[in-house]
């Protein structure tokens, strides 16, 4: 499933606002970026389509109303077309349906409307509990930004493995332990097909296309953010199964990785434990850049893309994530992506910033537009950003009293201070 547009209808925080994930031929767009300061709805946004995507009716009464409009791949589409039940109401079903919520009907299958756009245009309503059946093509995989970086022990190998889930999941706060048990279990797994392969081929070497062949999914991921560590081995120690990482001659547990190192591993371990069964399933992520270093925020969108790309180089899901990281936007290797920015109006409504789509600006316009962070007029200028709220004070001053006060560049804090004299940079949306 791709996501083309959202509407709101009076909305509290959105008003009547349309979200188009569409370029300007209509195609759908592989990669959303939505972006803006704190308290713009961008983490609500991301739990609607989560919402969605489980195909619940509302358990309580409310005046929300959202429709969506999405587009199913053509493998989707055929699998719908030969569903027995489904095929007494459409023979030959459109790759676009238009599915409304609307929790004013609590526990009641009139909170929910699907319309399917035939090969001829013409829409058609279905019952919506007819879709219930199929709601696996509505799957989403939601990483959001509760992320735990501590694993509790893990002290048993546990039935845990991968490509077991079909339906929409979200991380939680148990994250980290839920990640380092699976590495355990499948490295577990692992061990057992080398063993059975020895035993079945008694005197032969084993070729390395059947070692660790479920535990590559995850280390050669890892290897793309981080190069100079390497995952080694499960240790068992008095205090539990150890995952061991090395760097060098250096040797470490994965608790004590640098909590950047861990968001990598955890999200990344979650994203890739379903990476065969969710294929085409929207990815959705919250916050990519905590606790990550600049250089690595520039660096995290191609790696989830990366997950989530073919070995022909074709994007499998559409991705969707929430920033507030200017060194997001600020990637000269983006591509077929849409940044959408979203503002607060005088009145507290969200609304979309003009030209959100970003087309021929440079991506110093990006973020100027996305955070408020003012640029140099002059082209050759750089602009170094900085996250500390006085850092930008300091670099200067080492600037002056060493005499460099005419190097081609400048230090930008990439926070602010608001009307309350507060500090203003990254946080909960």
């Amino acid at each position: 499933m791709k996501i083309r547009k959202i509407r709101y209808q009076d909305h509290s925080l959105f008003g009547n606002t349309e979200f188009d994930f569409t370029d300007n031929e209509g195609n759908v767009i592989d990669t959303i970026i939505l972006a803006g300061e704190n308290g713009v709805g961008k983490s609500r946004l991301m739990n609607d389509i989560h919402e969605l995507s489980r195909y619940e009716l509302p358990n309580r009464k409310s005046c929300k109303i959202v429709s969506f409009e999405i587009e199913l791949s053509e493998k989707q589409v055929q699998q719908l077309s030969h569903e027995a039940r489904l095929r007494n109401f459409v023979v030959n079903y459109g790759a676009i349906f238009h599915i409304t919520l609307d929790s004013s009907f609590p526990n009641d299958w009139k909170a929910i409307k699907v319309e399917n756009v035939l090969t001829s245009g013409q829409r058609l309503e279905i019952p919506s509990y007819e879709l219930n059946n199929n709601k696996i093509m509505l799957q989403s995989i939601f990483s959001n930004s509760e992320v735990n970086f501590d694993s509790a022990p893990i002290t048993t190998v546990q039935t845990s493995d991968i490509d077991s889930d079909r339906l929409s999941i979200s991380s939680n706060t148990e994250l980290a332990t839920d990640v380092a048990q699976l590495l355990v279990d499948i490295q577990t797994l692992d061990a057992l097909d080398l063993s059975n392969w020895v035993m079945n081929n008694s005197g032969s070497v084993p070729p390395d296309e059947i070692k660790n062949v479920k535990m590559k999914r995850f280390t050669n991921a890892f290897d793309y953010m981080f190069p100079s560590k390497k995952y080694e081995r499960i240790e068992n120690t008095p205090q539990g199964k150890e995952i061991i990482f090395s760097e060098g001659s250096n040797e470490m547990t994965l608790n004590q990785l640098s909590s950047g190192e861990k968001q990598i591993v955890f999200r990344g371990g979650f994203l890739l434990r379903n990476k065969e069964s969710s294929k085409g399933a929207l990815i959705l992520i919250d916050e990519p850049e905590l606790s990550l270093h600049p250089s690595w925020q520039i660096k995290s969108l191609d790696f989830f893309k990366k997950l989530f790309t073919d070995s022909e180089g074709s994007q499998t899901s559409q991705i969707i994530i929430s920033t507030h990281s200017p060194f997001i936007i600020h990637n000269p290797n983006r591509n077929n992506d849409k940044v959408i920015v979203l503002r607060k109006n005088e009145i507290g409504k969200t609304y979309i910033a003009k030209n959100p789509q970003f087309v021929n600006w440079t991506n110093e316009q990006a973020v100027k537009e996305a955070f408020s962070i003012e640029f140099d007029s002059f082209s050759n200028s750089t602009t170094v950003f900085l996250e500390g709220e006085t850092d930008e004070k300091y670099f200067n001053t080492a600037k002056r009293i060493f005499g460099k006060s005419e190097l081609p560049f400048k230090f930008q804090w990439i926070g602010r201070i608001n009307d309350k004299n507060n500090v203003e940079n990254t946080g909960e949306c």
